[in-house]
């Protein structure tokens, strides 16, 4: 069982597994995940980006921090980053401006609020078994 037709291939390729064999069985969010109705905070804030992963490097958080620090974006503009990357970010110096907020692990409830206010979800991997990484997108 895998996530997508993209890792079904990955794994008929490198361990020789019969297609047949492996069932694809999509990514799914609970309702709770949606976009808030007469969400507050990016009105009182500005407009956030929001990023979740893990530190590894394929999960590309340097270049991330990069492209926010570059990009000529509103002075309200926040990039947010959950996970236990953003402490190895921040204590590696990357992205020290200010609108770069480093918040670590995070409990169920307030990533679900995370992403409730955010006005974007980015996804800067380099490498994913599924989503659009894993669909040779070159921007």
């Amino acid at each position: 069982m895998t996530v997508s037709e993209f890792s079904k291939t990955e794994l008929t390729r490198y361990y020789g597994i019969d297609r047949q064999r492996i069932l694809v069985v999509p990514n799914a969010a609970g309702d709770e995940f949606r976009p808030a109705t007469g969400s507050h905070l990016a009105q009182d804030h500005g407009p956030s980006l929001l990023a979740v992963s893990s530190p590894s490097y394929h999960k590309n958080f340097a270049r991330l921090v990069d492209a926010f620090d570059a990009a000529s974006l509103p002075g309200t503009a926040r990039l947010r980053i959950i996970g236990e990357s953003s402490v190895t970010l921040r204590r590696s110096g990357v992205g020290t401006r200010p609108n770069v907020e480093y918040l670590g692990r995070v409990s169920e409830t307030q990533l679900v609020n995370e992403y409730q206010e955010a006005t974007a979800f980015v996804l800067p991997s380099l490498y994913e078994g599924f989503g659009a990484p894993s669909e040779s997108i070159s921007i």
